[in-house]
This record gives structure tokens, sequence and C-alpha cells, in this order.
């Protein structure tokens, strides 16, 4: 982004765990970049963690991580009304709406990643709506929805 003239339009703030064998060098990288930071774990236990999550525009999740799909991450965006630019990866597609909640992008594609994000920085996305989108499909997630009556009868809890 910055290579484009766009270092003053955007930043990125990390958040998680940093596996430790490359927390070093994922550091030392981002030190070199003004609107990038690390900013440790973000407890979404406390409603300052959803306020925070709320405060941007666009999550990414370019993940290929074997272990990852369909995982908190996309319910907490979508109740804090933040769309995503993700990878096309295990069921992503399934859970995420490609232009109404998410932009997806292949694995592995650090162009494609940098492409979507300068079309978001540049407009070219109703972000608006695709944040109101994600706190509609929020809904499919509350408990209240999940977990109910009929499903508590079929596995014998009630």
């Amino acid at each position: 982004m910055n290579a484009y003239g766009l270092r003053n339009k955007y930043i990125i703030d990390f958040y998680g765990k940093i596996d430790n064998e490359y927390k070093a060098h994922f550091l030392q990288a981002i030190s070199e970049l003004n609107n990038v930071q690390y900013n440790g774990f973000l407890d979404l236990s406390m409603n300052a963690g959803y306020d925070t999550l709320s405060s941007y525009d666009m999550m990414l999740f370019p993940t290929f991580w074997q272990g990852e799909g369909f995982v908190g991450i996309f319910i907490d965006a979508m109740i804090s009304g933040l769309p995503m630019i993700a990878t096309d990866w295990m069921h992503n597609k399934y859970f995420l709406k490609e232009g109404k909640s998410a932009i997806f992008i292949p694995i592995h594609n650090a162009n494609a990643l940098a492409a979507k994000m300068k079309d978001c920085i540049q407009g070219k996305y109703d972000l608006y709506t695709m944040a109101q989108n994600c706190q509609k499909y929020a809904y499919n997630y509350d408990i209240t929805n999940v977990i109910t009556i009929e499903l508590l009868k079929e596995i014998d809890i009630l």
C-alpha cells in the first residue's frame, strides 16, 4: 500500500498470538512501517474489545493455516460490523458472503491482498453496507437462534 502512495490512508493493527519461532522476525519487519503495529491480545470477553473492533473499516484474514476455517473471529467481526478480506480457504465461503460480508482472495497471494486493500481504500467497495450486512448475519449465530428448544430435545438435554 505504501508503494501505491497510500501510506497516510490506512493503518494495520495486528492482534493475537504470534508463534515464538516467527515473533522476532515479525516484530522487526513491522517496526519499519509507521502505519503497522502489533497490539497484543484483544479481550473480547469485555465490550471494550468489540468497541475496538468496531473502530476499524475492515479485517484482514488471509489465513491458510490448516486449523482455521470457521472460527469465532467470523462471529466477532460480524457482531462488530467488520467486513473481511479473507482467503478462499476451508469453509470461509460457506460463512462469509462475497461482496456482502467479505471480499475473497486466493491463498498465498500477497498481490491479491494488496489489490483488494487498495480497492477498499479507494472506495471501490461499499464498506458501510457490508458492515450493516455483517451485523445482520451475526443474528444467525446468536445463542438464542443456535441453541433452540428443539436442538436441546434432539440431543436429549430436555
